[in-house]
């Protein structure tokens, strides 16, 4: 296998010729100029993606982040007048992929977007975590070989710093509805 290193992270080539054009040709720009803003739209920090095993420490007005997204379709009925902040986030093999958000101070929520076409955009939502008040939030899915977005957005116009942490269950792949790891199921079927 082939590696990369791309903004300090060791990536596999494959994924990276795998990913959409429009994303890594805007790799390196730092943001759009007003003008270019549309409603819905998040603008991950290109100085680095997010990738399994990592942890960091931000806050969802840090620098990079925007005030674009009012409204989720995954999440329709609740107000997100708060900045939002979004990281890519690449994954590059097949795994579950745990996000987790933590140690907040205010009501912060957490979603994940296919990166369709390289944008970030709420309409690609697929996936929410939206428990109220401070308690962490968490969203487990199946990811393939690709690169996602993770926003952070704040619940009514909150403001909070956070960890956000990235964890993979790599090489293990559920499949078989074995998902919810009942392994009674397997091994009474095997001879």
């Amino acid at each position: 296998m082939k590696l990369t290193v791309i903004q300090g992270f060791v990536i596999a080539t494959a994924v990276l010729m795998a990913l959409p054009s429009a994303l890594l040709a805007h790799w390196g720009e730092r943001s759009l100029s007003p003008e270019q803003v549309i409603a819905g739209t998040c603008q991950p920090p290109l100085e680095f993606a997010l990738v399994c095993g990592q942890e960091i420490f931000a806050g969802n007005d840090a620098e990079g982040s925007t005030d674009n997204i009012d409204s989720f379709p995954c999440a329709p009925t609740y107000d997100y007048s708060g900045p939002e902040i979004a990281y890519a986030l690449v994954i590059d093999e097949a795994t579950e992929v745990t996000v987790s958000l933590r140690a907040l101070a205010e009501d912060l929520d957490l979603f994940i977007l296919d990166a369709v076409g390289g944008e970030c955009h709420s309409d690609f939502c697929f996936a929410t975590s939206t428990n109220t008040g401070t308690e962490d939030e968490s969203v487990t899915f199946q990811a393939d070989p690709t690169v996602y977005f993770v926003v952070v957005d704040g619940y009514q116009g909150t403001v909070s710093d956070f960890f956000l942490s990235v964890d993979c269950a790599l090489g293990v792949v559920f499949t078989d509805g074995f998902e919810s790891g009942n392994l009674s199921a397997w091994s009474s079927s095997m001879p």
